[in-house]
């Protein structure tokens, strides 16, 4: 009588056999969930952070933006400068002092 693995499918002539390699099997399957949970954790991490770098550069370029137009604007008409702007842009690096 042959006993397959339960995994691989590989017949053996006893059950001992057959049981070190299906315990061998589900270790190796094991690592590799483990494996392919932290690899998709990797790269949900890499994508969440590109979009917040890509997000905190277009920040920038707008708040860069606005420092020129309240620049402008102030040359122009003499009413605002950009520090008293700057409180709008950024309440909260205005409020934390950054």
């Amino acid at each position: 009588m042959e006993y397959i693995c339960g995994y691989c499918g590989h017949a053996y002539p006893t059950i001992g056999e057959r049981m070190n390699c299906e315990r061998a099997c589900h270790e190796k399957k094991v690592r590799e969930e483990e494996e392919a949970k932290v690899s998709k954790k990797n790269e949900e991490m890499k994508k969440d952070k590109d979009g917040l770098i890509a997000l905190i550069k277009e920040r920038d370029n707008l708040d860069e933006k606005i420092a020129n137009t309240a620049r402008e604007y102030d040359q122009k008409y003499g009413a605002f400068t950009s520090a008293q702007i700057v409180p709008w842009i950024r309440p909260f690096d205005a409020l934390f002092g950054f």
